[in-house]
């Protein structure tokens, strides 16, 4: 079930909560283990709303992560291709870590 956007705040609270407790147990296990974020939304570039939404996702879960990932369908706009390979560098920058481009595709109409 979607999280409604008014309980959003409370279930990054909560999924940050059990993320960090994850971690600690995967870490304990394997110290060399990659964490990387699960992914919440296909983004294309920074002026969607999706890449909003998982900007704030990331911002709360981004300490207890090795690495991060996202979702890229830039359907067959060439200029919105050309601006997404662009977001990369400007994720690892801001992130401080490697950015994984865990799916993509074209979305249908």
């Amino acid at each position: 079930m979607p999280v409604e956007s008014k309980d959003f705040d409370r279930y990054l609270s909560i999924f940050s909560t059990v993320f960090k407790k994850a971690k600690l147990a995967i870490k304990t296990y394997d110290r060399s283990a990659n964490i990387v974020t699960t992914d919440i939304a296909g983004i294309n570039i920074s002026t969607d709303v999706n890449y909003l939404l998982w900007s704030r996702f990331t911002n709360k879960i981004n300490n207890y992560v090795d690495s991060l990932s996202f979702n890229a369908y830039p359907g067959t706009n060439d200029e919105v291709i050309e601006k997404m390979a662009g977001e990369i560098p400007k994720l690892k920058a801001l992130y401080k870590k490697p950015v994984y481009i865990t799916e993509t595709g074209m979305c249908r109409v």
